[in-house]
């Protein structure tokens, strides 16, 4: 059976830039950002402990979703570490939401830009480990702490906590994505970023849909203006 009509409708949009993918991938480099090879093999040995302490680190921190923790990698990766600019930072928040673990994900993709496909794997796996970890050996206390009145305490102020952190990183990373080189692009990337505003939470449509439409519109964009 095909899609519904209702998919159908969505999906038509998407159809001519996916005729364009052949040629985009085919334009990409064959290494990665970092400029080692694909695997990354002459630089895991010298970033596989840094990669590994920092996402173990953040992977403890993840509560109530990934967005939490856009503020710490954001500040390690771009401003400690400088292991890549905010604009790379804010493609690789991107490309994460095109994933089922939005800001997560985007682990690998720091990864990978620092110590190719290896770094991608050793990044990915030290960032799951702190909350696979606490499901295996906590999940039978999970049900009890829930009505204890300290952790239900300790909830009440680390939510407003996340939130502020979340908003701290995300002006800056706003700012960096809707600014362009030049005033027509700015213009550009202010209405985009509105419609999807209003997409999201007017119309309640996925990211999904939103991050290829806005992708659609720069290329279109970067094509003429």
């Amino acid at each position: 059976a095909g899609p519904s009509p209702r998919a159908s409708a969505w999906l038509a949009p998407l159809i001519p830039a996916t005729q364009s993918i052949p040629n985009l991938l085919a334009n990409l480099p064959a290494t990665p950002l970092a400029g080692s090879g694909f695997w990354g093999w002459d630089r895991i040995q010298d970033y596989a402990v840094p990669l590994t302490s920092f996402f173990l680190k953040t992977g403890a921190f993840i509560f109530g979703g990934g967005l939490v923790i856009i503020p710490l990698l954001e500040t390690a990766v771009v401003n400690d570490f400088q292991w890549m600019t905010r604009s790379q930072f804010i493609d690789g928040v991107a490309l994460g939401e095109l994933t089922p673990g939005p800001v997560v994900i985007t682990a690998a993709f720091v990864g990978y830009k620092v110590a190719g496909a290896l770094g991608a794997l050793v990044a990915t796996v030290a960032i799951f480990t702190p909350s696979f970890l606490f499901i295996m050996f906590a999940s039978p206390f999970l049900l009890r702490l829930r009505q204890n009145p300290w952790v239900k305490s300790f909830l009440k102020g680390v939510l407003p906590a996340a939130l502020g952190a979340i908003a701290a990183a995300a002006i800056p990373l706003a700012a960096a994505a809707l600014i362009q080189p030049t005033l027509p692009r700015t213009v550009v990337a202010i209405a985009v970023g509105l419609a999807a505003l209003v997409a999201l939470i007017r119309f309640r449509r996925p990211t999904w849909q939103l991050v290829p439409a806005g992708a659609i519109v720069g290329l279109v964009v970067g094509s003429v203006v």
